[in-house]
């Protein structure tokens, strides 16, 4: 593995840069576009997983695949910006991240992963883009917060317990 800043990083066959680690002490992180002139377009299974200082992090619009489990539980984030260039994200995304208020999901994907929230006690609000076509099983699986959400036209399929513990919700 390659260092950068606080990023472990490896370069695939083909060139491009994926994401592999974080110092799991770092409070904020900004992933870079490019790394020694290769572009930076993924981040692997569980990067970011157990980084539990972590409150800030900024995602370069080059990124077009976010692996499974990415994000699991990185406690103290509250916001993250998701780039328009986003094709792929795993399962459970961001599972257990308990602190995350607020999420825009790219328009470029049509499927929301198994358990992207899982447990995200925080969520007060997500924007899903016209164009999503599944929520996968468990995808807001006990988002407590989560109060309201508007289901684009798109939507054709619905997984088993999607919204189950949403206590909040009022509206969809």
């Amino acid at each position: 593995e390659l260092m950068y800043e606080d990023l472990n990083y490896e370069i695939a066959d083909d060139g491009h840069v994926i994401i592999t680690n974080c110092y799991q002490s770092a409070e904020t992180c900004r992933i870079p576009e490019e790394i020694d002139g290769a572009p930076v377009t993924e981040i692997a299974d569980s990067a970011f997983s157990e980084c539990y200082f972590l409150t800030k992090l900024t995602l370069p619009e080059s990124i077009t695949k976010i692996g499974r489990q990415a994000f699991s539980a990185c406690t103290a984030l509250e916001s993250i910006y998701l780039p328009a260039e986003i094709e792929y994200m795993g399962a459970g995304v961001f599972d257990g991240c308990t602190a995350l208020k607020a999420v825009d999901i790219p328009a470029g994907l049509t499927e929301l992963p198994e358990a992207s929230f899982y447990e995200c006690s925080a969520l007060e609000r997500v924007s899903l883009p016209e164009g999503i076509e599944v929520i996968e099983p468990e995808s807001f699986y006990k988002c407590s917060s989560l109060s309201g959400i508007t289901l684009p036209e798109s939507v054709t399929s619905i997984g088993d317990y999607a919204f189950q513990g949403c206590s909040s919700i009022k509206s969809i």
